[in-house]
């Protein structure tokens, strides 16, 4: 699911060291909880199936399905592109990292209630996460532009602008990769990564699966920060997408991430 989580080690890479998750298990807690409580993540996690367009999230507060997988949890349960997601397993979908969370949180195999928004009407959708997990690659190549600001927990390259100024500028980035701009070129013109901004090709990352050694020159997913890492594994070849701000899961910026192959 795109769900809608990685460290480095250089320069470049030290400035995206993970931060360590000690909160517990979400089961225990209330059917609603803050933004900043984060449950257990749970390794191989399961996972509904569908996609949710992050930067919409976090501006709109508003969870948007863009796609449902085919025979996945949440195509079985009945949701749809276009369906909201008002909660899920009880957590009320707040903004991205709040979604994250609760997902990296549910176990293969279990049961959840998951609450969507269509045509305006409320209902709930019992959703069983038994028997399906989107397939993992070994190892994915991204390019990534990071778009930082004066205000960022940890903010990097001296970012003068302001947070929204770093959204703006981060989908317009992305909109411009999309449309088929020469992303090296818009990498080296904008990223806030200093240690990736001459690399070839521009602001590339090679990242093996957790619980796999770290390819040649290159990091684990484990090792990004947890944004990051999580993105890039739930991106399709060719897709891009943005990791929008969060002081513990992308304390850097925003990431405008592309996977490579």
């Amino acid at each position: 699911m795109t769900r809608l989580m990685t460290v480095l080690l250089t320069a470049a890479t030290v400035a995206f060291a993970a931060p360590q998750d000690k909160t517990a298990d979400a089961a225990s807690k209330p059917t609603t909880r803050p933004a900043d409580t984060r449950p257990t993540v749970v390794k191989d996690h399961a996972r509904l199936g569908l996609t949710v367009n992050a930067e919409r999230l976090d501006r709109e507060n508003v969870a948007r399905v863009d796609n449902v997988i085919p025979e996945s949890p949440a195509f079985k349960a009945g949701i749809k592109p276009a369906d909201e997601l008002v909660s899920v397993a009880g957590v009320k979908i707040e903004n991205d990292a709040v979604y994250r969370r609760t997902m990296a949180a549910q176990k293969v195999g279990s049961k959840i209630a998951v609450v969507i928004r269509r045509d305006g009407k409320e209902q709930t959708l019992d959703v069983d996460l038994t028997g399906w997990q989107k397939p993992a690659p070994d190892q994915v190549t991204v390019q990534h532009c990071l778009i930082s600001f004066a205000t960022a927990k940890s903010p990097s390259n001296g970012a003068k602008r302001t947070q929204e100024e770093a959204r703006r500028l981060a989908e317009e980035i992305k909109q411009r990769i999309i449309s088929g701009e020469d992303i090296n070129a818009i990498i080296k013109e904008n990223t806030d990564d200093a240690g990736s901004k001459m690399k070839t090709p521009a602001g590339q990352y090679v990242m093996s699966n957790s619980g796999r050694p770290a390819p040649p020159g290159g990091m684990t997913k484990d090792g990004m920060v947890a944004g990051f890492g999580y993105l890039s594994f739930a991106l399709a070849v060719g897709e891009v997408q943005i990791v929008p701000y969060d002081a513990e899961t992308s304390p850097f910026g925003f990431h405008v991430i592309k996977r490579t192959n």
